[in-house]
This record gives structure tokens, sequence and C-alpha cells, in this order.
């Protein structure tokens, strides 16, 4: 082999390994330019000379050019993201343009942009508030373990983060707990006794008190905690409104009781059909879908407290015990009202002695007064007898109070329109 062939295969060698390496860097400076970060001139200009006369220098030139554009476009909100693609992706439909495909490759960039904030703000929105600059506090299962006042007020604040962000980009959903985080906080929530959870949902709720959205805080942490399992969540709105049987049983402490007692192998509880069929025929209509399906976890989790309490015993498949069942069922629900008559409802024939939810724990007596109440108020306002409101419209609980704290029930017509309301 001649000097002059060893000096060029040498040549062709070390191009070669620019021409790889160039492609490293082009990567590097693709990476940069799509994390939305300001970038040092200085760098531009060595990656520049690294990939100039490879066949990666054209896509430096395209994202070079476009950088601009790519930095302000990463920093809209997710909803101000996609309204762009939108605009622009209608553009090239319309417009003429000496470059359609540079355009079309930019619309790409700024899609797959989109999807990445859009991920991330649906599973890590703290990630979405921290690039934003807010400080995020770390959520540790240690903190939780040993400083559980803490862990609290350190979720509070990055729920408080996400609040405010949401309220401008409603892709991003409230998990205060960081994923990185998450799977030891809930082994060490699993290893917590209901009395410790008790004490934890008692303090969180206090912490979100005065708090915009405060509830959709605790109970989104709740969430994360128990693994979307919302048997917390509702221990949480017990815990939160007080709720208590009339002999001062502790419906939250009952709810994490009972729980604790159905994850036990050697608890056993009646047959599965006959609880289901006994909660179905209970509430009726009142809940349906996955509230029901919350609902009827309640119902068992405080069936399986009462009758431990209560020193009743169950073999596998046994029937449920009337009264640790209506025990439960009443707490479980706060009380369902049998509303008497015949009503009509289009497509469904008629309808008799329709279920109506009532406000948690007041007596079917203290009920059929206050109904009768706003029946006359009724009355008096649209010159109506009162039998009038009472045989042709069915009554639907909300989740809505009238300016003296009373909960406000809907009067359905027969199509289940809501035509009046009154306050009970």
């Amino acid at each position: 082999m001649s000097v002059r062939t060893s000096v060029q295969n040498k040549i062709d060698a070390e191009e070669k390994r620019r021409v790889t390496e160039s492609g490293k860097v082009l990567n590097d400076f693709k990476t940069q330019v799509m994390s939305g970060m300001p970038i040092d001139d200085k760098y531009i200009e060595n990656v520049k000379t690294s990939v100039g006369g490879t066949p990666n220098e054209a896509e430096f030139n395209f994202y070079d050019q476009h950088y601009d554009n790519i930095q302000k476009f990463s920093h809209l909100s997710a909803v101000d993201q996609q309204k762009q693609i939108n605009q622009f992706s209608q553009e090239l439909q319309t417009s003429k343009t000496a470059n359609p495909a540079e355009l079309k490759k930019l619309l790409g960039v700024y899609s797959g942009l989109y999807d990445q904030k859009k991920k991330q703000n649906e599973t890590d929105p703290n990630q979405s508030a921290a690039i934003k600059g807010l400080e995020v506090k770390p959520t540790t299962a240690m903190d939780l373990r040993v400083n559980p006042n803490n862990f609290i007020s350190n979720v509070v604040h990055n729920g408080v983060n996400l609040v405010s962000m949401q309220s401008t980009d409603g892709t991003l959903k409230i998990l205060p707990i960081s994923p990185a985080d998450l799977p030891n906080a809930k082994q060490e929530w699993d290893k917590k006794d209901p009395t410790q959870k008790l004490d934890f949902i008692g303090n969180l709720i206090q912490q979100t008190k005065g708090v915009p959205n405060g509830n959709k805080i605790w109970g989104s942490v709740l969430g994360q905690l128990g693994n979307k399992d919302n048997i917390y969540v509702s221990a949480g709105v017990a815990k939160m409104q007080n709720f208590h049987s009339v002999d001062g049983l502790d419906v939250a402490s009952s709810i994490l009781r009972g729980d604790a007692l159905l994850s036990s192998k050697n608890y056993y509880m009646p047959k599965e059909d006959d609880m289901r069929a006994a909660f179905n025929s209970y509430v009726g209509q009142t809940v349906q879908g996955s509230a029901s399906d919350q609902q009827y976890a309640v119902f068992k989790a405080l069936y399986a407290d009462i009758a431990n309490k209560s020193g009743t015993v169950h073999v596998k498949g046994e029937s449920p015990d009337s009264v640790v069942k209506n025990t439960a069922l009443s707490l479980a629900t706060g009380g369902i009202y049998s509303q008497s008559g015949n009503f009509t409802r289009y497509l469904e024939g008629s309808t008799k002695d329709w279920k109506v939810a009532k406000p948690y724990g007041m007596p079917d007596q203290k009920f059929e007064n206050r109904l009768d109440q706003g029946y006359q108020r009724l009355s008096k306002n649209l010159n109506q007898p009162t039998s009038y409101f009472k045989s042709n419209y069915r009554l639907r609980m909300t989740d809505r109070t009238d300016k003296t704290g009373a909960r406000i029930y809907e009067l359905l017509n027969a199509r289940d329109q809501p035509v009046y309301q009154m306050g009970i």
C-alpha cells in the first residue's frame, strides 16, 4: 500500500468518524432546542461547525432557522399549543407557500412538543410546575413515615401550584405526589393502621381549609395513596362532614376499620351477590355508574366494621345480617327516602315509589316536614296547589345548596328534565 493510499484511508476514516459523531451532536442539539431552554450562541456555532459538510447539516439548519419559533411554542400551555397547531394546520391547507414540506415538518415538531407536554401534564404535572419556575416540594415516603405533617404541608403546596395552573390548562391533572416518590409513599401508606390513616386524613383536610379547590387537592392525594381506590376519599368526606350514627359511631373511622378487615384473608363477609342485591334494592336509581361502585365499597366496609363490633360472625356464603345491613346502608348513603306516587316517565311508562337521597342522617319525618315546607313555598310562588308538585314531579338531590345552606332538590318532569327546585 502506497503512502498516498494510507494517508487517504486515514482521511476517509476520520471523515467517517466525524460524520458519525455529527449525528450525536445533532441529536443533542435537537434535544436542547426542544427543551425550550435558552441555548448559548457559542454552543450553536460549535454544533454548526461539527455538522458542516455532513448529511446532518440540512437537519441542523432546519432547527437553527426555526429555533425562535420552537422556543416560543414550547413555552405555551398545552391548550394554547393545540390552538396554534390547529391554526397552523388550517393555514397549510388554505395558503400557498414556497416550501410546504418544511412547514409540514415544523408542524410535526409542534405536534411532538404538544404530545410531550400533554403527557407530562397528565403523568408528572409537578415537573410542568417546575419548568414554569414554581417551587415543587419533595413528597418522600420517609416524610410520610416520620413527619406526616411536613408531608401534608408539601403535598398541599404542590396541589396549590397545580390548581392554579389547571385554571388555564385543562390537560393538567392534580397529582401533588410526584411519580418518582409515589410507589414508596403508597407502600408507607399501606403500613399505617386505620387510626393513623384517619389522623392523616383529618390533618390533610384541615390544612386545605381556606385553600381554593382544597377538596380537589386532598381528594387527589388520597386517590394517589389509595391507588385510585376512592374508599379513602369517602372516609375523607365523612371526616370533613363529621358524619356520625345516632349511636355516636364515627363513620370515617368505621370505613377505615372495615376496609382493613376486608383486606384480611381470615375475615368472612356474606355472599357477594346478596350484598350487591341488598344495596341495589335500597339505593334504587339514586346513584349509578362509578358513584354507585364507590358507595357500594363504602357499604361493604361499614358492614364489616359494624358486624365485627357487634360480634356478628359469618361463614362463607351466608346471607347478610338484616340489622347490620340496614345500619350500614343508612350510614353509607345518608339515608334513602321513597317518594310515594305513580309518576309517568317518557319511554319508560310509570314509576312507583321513586327513590330519593336524603341529606345525610336526616330522619324520614324531618325530611317529609322539610318537603312540605318546600312544596308550600312553590305553591305560594307559582299559584299551584301543593298536590300538583307532589303528584307530577319526582325529586332528585343535587350537590348544590341555596344561600341558607339548604340542599337543593330538583323536581323532574316525565322526560327527567328539572323544571323546579327547592331547598330542603
